[in-house]
């Protein structure tokens, strides 16, 4: 059976806040840095703040109840 984008999350949370947040953000930092809209910090710094970035996100999301276990 496929399982579908939401049911994969509302089965791992964890690894959704913890691993997905942090990849999508990070690439979306390296996206915005390549554009030069706010000046060009360079691929690691990016990733590293997309990094942090996303593993906030991630957390407030979990500790919100918006990504959360379905049994």
């Amino acid at each position: 059976m496929i399982e579908t984008y939401r049911q994969w999350i509302e089965r791992h949370p964890v690894v959704a806040a913890f691993l997905v947040c942090p990849l999508v953000c990070a690439v979306c930092y390296v996206a915005i840095d390549a554009t030069g809209a706010f000046g060009h910090r360079g691929v690691w710094p990016s990733v590293v703040m997309g990094t942090l970035t996303g593993v906030l996100v991630g957390a407030l999301l979990l500790h919100g109840g918006y990504i959360r276990r379905h049994d």
